[in-house]
Parts: structure tokens; C-alpha cells; sequence
């Protein structure tokens, strides 16, 4: 099969006069209406992504029965590509992932890690479409370069479930009965759709480019009515294929230096953080002692007056893999601008737009923003602001991690609980040093288990541990494996 094959003359033209009724639709009853080239992959391979395995293993002695069958399916996705292409780049926002280079970027991804899809979600809005009603296109990739779609149309009320879920996630009081069913009417629309090909295939985790306001939730607390999305897939996001590091890998503890940065006290509306102290303790073994002790990586730590801007360029100057930052950050739905992480004296500030002005950003594995709200400020549905659309999520993931700098973050989506992200994160980096063959977004899973099966916390300590405000709110973006 030709890696990079191009669509000829004739199937640009089939695209120009693509005829919609052929599309890969959900009905109202949530049932697939499949295109003729799925069908007919689907009477003789029983799903898509069994067919692209076949696929992918045949390389260039195919029974051309796949390759007609593939190059219909591609020639269906293409089309149906061609007509959202254009209004996801005509977006004024940064990090656009064109949605015609999918296929090819996300086949390599894929390859990393078997069990993996990758998963591109477009909404279009009631006013973007001729038939006035709004869409969730679910764009996919499995091995082979094979890239298969899912039309969803969407109810009027898609925008006000989203943020009525988010608002749920963040309140430890919400009622868990409304919660899961929120999450169970998400999940019938982001899940649903491409649940009988991940059962059926074994597909563990799922790399997701998440569009609009889908990128104000954790994709790991959707709910299918028995558990959550987290109980059976590890889930990472990315922002462009084109920034995804696809060879580097963390090392060995004792080859993995880290530098963490801490504050503890408050100001102004920014309350005290009273667990950071211990929570770098538990991850720091500090090199600078004469005998160092605890803590799963070597490396310094720098808390309060310590952990100055000036500090932060030095160490990453100092060929640390691992960045932490435990400190309230304020990401503003509105502009770049008046984004910031707060640094360790008062009301010392590193602006966003700074923060791709640091050197060293290329070393780092990993950048960790720990303490609250480091990836959004307030609740996007409160602001007055009819386009808000989580655009400053991306902006924040992009900045650490554009043009080759920084390969991951891993930052919380909302006003997150002290003491719970100080024992989720010692659990994350405890896995992630254990198991230098485990991906950080399995790392990521099994914390966040251990807390939903309220391993970490004793009696008192947490209250309703199995709430997803505790355990949800971080989502790894970037390079996840």
C-alpha cells in the first residue's frame, strides 16, 4: 500500500460532488447509518478497524479487494473532510489542526502504542450548516492510515449540557445521579458512535483533538451508564499533530532530573496552598544535599521567595526533563493577555505570552502545573462571553509545548482541591517512576483510579473521594506515551 497516497483527478471531483445522503450519519435513536464502502468492509471484516489491522500487516502484498475497499473508504472521508476543512481553518485561533492532514499525522501516532485511535472532534454550529442544525463530526485514525467518520446531529441543547456537566465536575456537592447522567448524555455523542468498534478491537486509549466547548471537560469522567470513560481507556488530548514529539521518552528515575517550583502562601483572591510543601517533598529526591533522601526523581525544588523568573530560566538551562509547577495560574477566556502563573512573592507574575520567551523549553519531557485552575479561569459559562470556546485550554498547552519545545503537560481544568491534587500527584509520579515503560497517560489512569477506589485518602481526609471534582480535573496534552 502507498503510504502517502493521493487522491487523483477524479476523486477531487467525486469530492466537489459528494452527495451528503451518503454520510455516515447517527439518527435520533442513535443508531448508524453506514456509508456503502463501510458497509461492505463491514460484511466481510466485521469492523473498520479489524479491516485497517489487516491492512496495516499486509504492506505492499494487499489482496487488492482491501485496497479497492480502502481507497473508497478514504475517498468518503475525504469528502466529508473537504466540506469542515475550510471553517476549522478560517478559526482565529492558535494551534489549528487541519483537519486534511488527520490521516496521515495520526497514523504515526497510532504506532506508538497499540490499542490506540486517534480521534479529531469538529462542532459546527446550527448557522454554520445549510440545514441549520448543529453537527459533532467525529474524524478518526486506526492503523493503516485508514480514517473513518461519525456525523452526529446535534440537539439544540449541546452547548448548555456541556458546561451544565462541567458545572457538576466542579461542585464536590453536585448530586453523583445527575452527574453520571450528564456525563451518559455526552457520552452518547462522543463515545456512542464508535463504542462497538473500541469493544471490539481492544482499543485501550484514546488520543483525542478536542474542538470548542468539548475542550471545557475531562473526556475521562463520561459515563455509559455503568462506569466511567477513565475505568476503561486512558485518554490524552493534543493540539497539533505537527507538535507531537513522537520519539522522545522519559528515562530511568535516576537519569530523569526534575525542577519544582512552589508557592504556599495566598494573595489577594489566590488562597494559601498548604499541601505544596509536602507535595514536593514526596516528588524531589534533592540532589543538593549531602544526603539526599525521598522523593522519585533527582532533581531541586524552589518554594515562595525561591521560585523566581529568573530561577525558573536557569533551571530549565540545566537539562531537566521534568518541569513542576505548583501555583495558582489564572488562564483568561478573553486574551493571552491576561493569562498568567503566579510566581513566589506576592503578586510576581509570569505572563503567558512570556512563557514562550523562556530558553530551554526543547529539554523538558514533561511540564506539570499542579495547584488551582492552572488551565482556566472561572467558569467559561459565567462570562458573559457567547464565543467562549476554550481556546485559552489550547493556548496554554500550545505555548509550553509549539515548535518543538516542551513534549507534554499535564494541567487542571478547574479550581482543584489542595490536599486530593497533592495525593493524586505523588500517585502519578510514584507509577510513573515504578514503571519507566508505563505511558504517562496510564500513569495518569491508575492515579486517578486509586482515588476513585479511595485508595489514597483516609478516613476524613477527603471528602467523597469518588467524586470526579477530585480526580477528573487534570488532562494530559502532547506527546502521552
Amino acid at each position: 500500500m502507498e503510504a502517502e497516497r493521493v487522491l487523483d483527478l477524479l476523486a477531487i471531483q467525486e469530492l466537489s460532488n459528494y452527495d451528503p445522503a451518503n454520510r455516515a450519519t447517527i439518527d435520533p435513536l442513535g443508531k448508524i447509518q453506514f456509508t456503502p464502502a463501510e458497509q461492505a468492509i463491514l460484511d466481510k471484516h466485521n469492523s473498520i478497524i479489524e479491516f485497517a489491522q489487516k491492512l496495516a500487516t499486509c504492506n505492499n502484498n494487499c489482496d487488492p479487494d482491501l485496497q479497492q475497499k480502502y481507497d473508497k473508504l478514504a475517498q468518503e472521508f475525504q469528502a466529508v473532510v473537504a466540506q469542515v476543512a475550510e471553517q476549522a481553518r478560517q478559526r482565529e485561533e492558535r494551534g489549528i489542526q487541519d483537519p486534511e492532514e488527520l490521516r496521515t499525522g495520526a497514523a504515526e501516532v497510532v504506532k506508538q502504542q497499540p490499542g490506540t485511535i486517534v480521534i479529531q472532534t469538529i462542532v459546527q454550529r446550527p448557522e454554520e450548516t445549510t440545514d441549520k442544525r448543529g453537527r459533532l463530526w467525529l474524524l478518526w485514525v486506526t492503523a493503516g492510515e485508514v480514517a473513518n467518520f461519525r456525523e452526529v446531529i446535534l440537539p439544540s441543547d449541546f452547548r448548555q449540557t456541556v458546561f451544565e456537566f462541567r458545572r457538576a465536575l466542579t461542585q464536590p456537592d453536585a448530586d453523583p445521579a445527575t452527574l453520571k447522567a450528564l456525563g451518559r448524555k455526552l457520552y452518547g455523542w462522543l463515545i456512542k458512535p464508535l463504542e462497538t468498534e473500541l469493544k471490539a478491537n481492544d482499543i485501550r486509549h484514546l488520543i483525542f483533538r478536542l474542538d470548542r466547548e468539548l475542550r471545557y471537560i475531562p473526556v475521562a469522567a463520561l459515563h455509559d451508564g455503568e462506569s466511567y470513560l477513565v475505568e476503561k481507556y486512558s485518554v490524552a488530548n493534543f493540539v497539533t499533530l505537527g507538535d507531537l514529539d513522537l520519539t522522545d521518552r522519559l528515562d530511568v528515575p535516576d537519569r530523569t532530573r526534575i525542577a519544582a517550583f512552589g508557592r504556599t502562601t495566598g494573595h489577594g483572591q489566590f488562597k494559601p496552598l498548604d499541601y505544596v510543601a509536602d507535595e514536593v517533598d514526596a516528588i524531589v529526591r534533592e540532589t543538593d544535599r549531602s544526603d539526599p533522601q525521598g522523593g522519585f526523581y533527582p532533581g531541586s525544588s524552589y518554594l515562595n521567595d525561591g521560585f523566581t523568573r529568573d530561577r525558573l530560566q536557569t533551571s530549565l538551562l540545566n537539562q531537566n526533563r521534568i518541569l513542576h509547577l505548583a501555583t495558582h495560574g489564572s488562564f483568561s477566556p478573553i486574551t493571552a493577555a491576561n493569562s498568567f502563573l503566579l510566581l513566589g512573592r506576592g503578586n510576581d507574575q509570569l505572563p503567558l505570552p512570556q512563557v514562550e520567551t523562556l530558553r530551554g523549553l526543547g529539554s523538558l519531557h514533561l511540564v506539570v502545573l499542579s495547584a488551582c485552575e492552572t488551565a482556566l479561569t472561572g467558569d467559561p459559562d459565567e462570562t458573559g462571553l457567547r464565543g467562549a470556546d476554550g481556546r485559552e485550554i489550547n493556548s496554554l498547552a500550545y505555548s509550553f509545548t509549539r515548535a518543538k519545545r516542551a513534549k507534554a503537560i499535564l494541567a487542571s481544568l478547574w479550581n482543584v482541591n489542595d490536599r486530593s491534587t497533592s495525593l493524586l500527584m505523588r500517585e502519578f509520579y510514584r507509577r510513573l517512576a515504578d514503571d519507566p515503560k508505563l505511558t504517562k497517560a496510564e500513569a495518569l489512569r491508575r492515579a486517578q483510579l486509586a482515588f476513585l477506589q479511595g485508595k489514597l485518602t483516609r478516613s476524613g481526609e477527603v471528602a467523597n473521594s469518588a467524586h470526579p471534582f477530585y480526580w477528573s480535573p487534570f488532562v494530559l496534552t502532547g506527546n502521552s506515551w
